[in-house]
């Protein structure tokens, strides 16, 4: 038996195949190392809430409340900081299903995604205007995001309409808000 060493292995024919042995070899993999992207395509966050969060002054945007960390799989959400923590640098897809109790007719609601605590784009990510007094509205905003190491992603809120104190995930025990990220590339 012998060592064969090489830099790359391409297939012949253009359907891709490439075999390594034949019928009843074992080939051992156990010190090969997987040169694709590093947790590319892979979920790194559920979290929900069990609080809403309450915006007592219109037209200011308050951080919202993610107390339950319902998956992890990297140690990057926080439920304390209610904050998602890159631990690698690439571009991530976060997804955000909630909802707001508007207390009057044109009431109207917006939800904008921060980066390392400042707005991440100059326009808020979502806005819902509500028809009627006392509504709920549920929706789901997504956000796609470069960070590099240690950049930090939270969930702001606020309402513009008059009157006071709009709640933003009103039902929160009923588990109607998720959170949720994914690294992407």
């Amino acid at each position: 038996m012998g060592t064969v060493k090489v830099t790359n292995i391409e297939p012949i024919a253009d359907n891709g195949t490439v075999t390594l042995g034949g019928s009843g070899d074992t080939i051992d993999l156990s010190t090969a190392t997987n040169k694709l992207a590093p947790n590319t395509g892979q979920l790194r966050f559920i979290a929900s809430t069990t609080n809403q969060t309450t915006l007592t002054t219109q037209n200011v945007f308050y951080k919202t409340t993610w107390n339950e960390q319902l998956v992890d799989n990297f140690n990057e959400f926080s439920p304390t900081d209610y904050r998602f923590t890159a631990s690698e640098a690439g571009t991530y897809l976060f997804y955000c299903s909630c909802s707001f109790r508007l207390n009057s007719d044109q009431d109207t609601g917006f939800v904008a995604f921060y980066k390392n605590g400042s707005a991440a784009s100059s326009t808020d990510v979502y806005k819902i205007i509500m028809g009627s007094s006392n509504a709920e509205g549920y929706f789901t905003v997504a956000y796609k995001a470069a960070l590099a190491a240690n950049d930090y992603i939270e969930i702001y809120a606020k309402w513009t309409s008059q009157g006071s104190n709009r709640l933003f995930n009103q039902d929160a025990t009923s588990g109607e808000a998720i959170w949720t990220g994914y690294r992407i590339v």
